[in-house]
């Protein structure tokens, strides 16, 4: 799954959550041992001498920043020119809730997107720090450049990386489009990359986007 990015965030915003830099070092808010979601020695999502999404020594939510990235058509590359406002699909056969692999190890939860015509648009997510979308931890939202009309695999990556088997869910927003359901990633595991048809047996899509 490893694919050139594209630097798209022109405006950046990470909003609410556990941001605060007064977390203990030993677990999440409410402690533990065992290492589970919100806390423990070993490390959950939000705190862990090991590191969870927003919690421990090897980085976390807290101590580390959420951006945006794009994943072009591999049938494209996404070469294009630049435009004033993306359209961009809120229904399509297309669209699915995907990862990319950024490097060995390293898995970004993502959304592919349907864009009809090039220029910027505005994508969010909601990011909740366990399945389900039971924590919310704080909401990343930018205007990306999308330089030609297309599919595109829009990526949450996250510095420090998190962990493979690290389990989030999100809820996004793109264009005018209302916002998903929730949906859940493991990272390194569900759901599965975002360009299944290039490298299986499906063969390739056409190039460009359009919606059913």
């Amino acid at each position: 799954m490893k694919k050139p990015l594209i630097a798209a965030a022109l405006l950046f915003c990470a909003c609410g959550g556990n941001n605060s830099h007064d977390l203990p070092v030993d677990g999440g808010p409410d402690g533990g041992h065992d290492g589970s979601i919100d806390g423990g020695t070993d490390g959950g999502i939000d705190g862990g001498l090991d590191g969870g999404v927003d919690g421990g020594t090897d980085g976390g939510v807290h101590e580390s920043v959420a951006t945006f990235s794009l994943t072009p058509n591999p049938a494209t590359h996404g070469f294009g020119g630049a435009g004033e406002e993306a359209t961009i699909c809120c229904t399509s056969s297309t669209i699915i809730n995907c990862q990319t692999e950024q490097s060995e190890g390293v898995f970004s939860p993502a959304r592919r997107l349907v864009v009809l015509s090039l220029g910027t648009g505005l994508v969010s997510v909601d990011i909740f720090r366990d399945a389900d979308c039971r924590t919310f931890d704080r909401t990343l939202s930018a205007v990306l450049s999308f330089p030609q009309s297309d599919l595109w695999g829009v990526n949450v990556d996250f510095t420090p990386p998190l962990r493979v088997g690290t389990q989030l869910s999100l809820k996004w927003t793109a264009g005018y489009c209302d916002q998903t359901a929730c949906i859940n990633y493991t990272l390194g595991s569900t759901p599965g990359g975002c360009w299944p048809e290039y490298y299986g047996d499906g063969g390739f899509f056409p190039s460009g986007a359009s919606c059913p």
